[in-house]
């Protein structure tokens, strides 16, 4: 019979009991999915600013409780469509005779 107490893991490391495993994989989970929100938050929060000193078009305004993918596509919606403006100028210049597009190719 295996002692499950002292019995190796998959990673290889032992588990102290089978209950504390998942609760602080739960845990560590948790604190990860936080950790990103956070950090979409802060993506989303630049990009406002951006966007109020005409650096970005204005980011669509979502509902409470917007999960981080929602948020994420939401920047990413105004980032193309800043490098989309962008890209036009850009192509207006060249054929101006006023500079490469390099990001074109």
């Amino acid at each position: 019979m295996v002692d499950v107490q002292s019995a190796p893991a998959v990673d290889g490391h032992t588990c102290k009991s089978m209950s504390e495993t998942p609760a602080s994989e739960y845990a560590e989970l948790l604190k990860s999915y936080h950790d990103l929100v956070d950090a979409v938050r802060m993506v989303r929060r630049a990009a406002e600013r951006a966007a109020r000193v005409r650096a970005l078009p204005p980011l669509e305004a979502l509902p409470p409780g917007s999960t981080p993918l929602q948020e994420c596509e939401a920047v990413a919606r105004a980032l193309y469509a800043a490098a989309g403006r962008h890209r036009q100028q850009a192509g207006a210049n060249v054929l101006a005779g006023l500079g490469r597009d390099k990001s074109s190719a």
